[in-house]
């Protein structure tokens, strides 16, 4: 009987385990899908004016250089 508690315990563990992670994953991508971006919109539109974004945060778009709000890192011209 000890071994069924045992087994069921780590069981409960487990999924506890992946649901933290799951929400975890969750808020994540929510943070990235409208909050902090600078500039005028999240996508640029097709013109000849100057876009810049982060390296290793491309959703952060901004018209004229500046830091990224996420990682502080120099935000690059968008080629």
């Amino acid at each position: 009987m000890k071994r069924w508690l045992w087994v069921v315990a780590v069981a409960l563990a487990a999924l506890l385990l992946i649901v933290v992670v799951a929400a975890g994953c969750k808020s994540t991508g929510a943070t990235s899908t409208g909050q902090g971006q600078t500039g005028a919109a999240a996508t640029p539109a097709a013109s000849t004016a100057a876009v810049y974004t982060c390296p290793m945060h491309p959703d952060v778009v901004s018209d004229k250089p500046g830091r990224c709000p996420k990682c502080g890192m120099d935000l690059v011209l968008k080629k």
